[in-house]
């Protein structure tokens, strides 16, 4: 039951800072990894990203 109510009272963007900092610090790596190679962030969720160019690419 605790993880079903874990994203309703924290909800996990950009701003989520209920970790330890070598949590945080990784997904900054991530994030830095990802927008260097043209992806973007989606500031709602940490975790997603997105390429600005996706209708060039055939859905497999």
């Amino acid at each position: 039951m605790a993880s079903r109510n874990f994203f309703k009272v924290h909800l996990p963007n950009l701003s989520y800072s209920y970790c330890s900092i070598e949590a945080i610090n990784n997904r900054e790596i991530l994030a830095e990894a990802m927008m260097k190679n043209g992806f973007r962030r989606i500031e709602s969720e940490w975790w997603h990203f997105y390429d600005e160019e996706f209708s060039k690419y055939e859905i497999l």
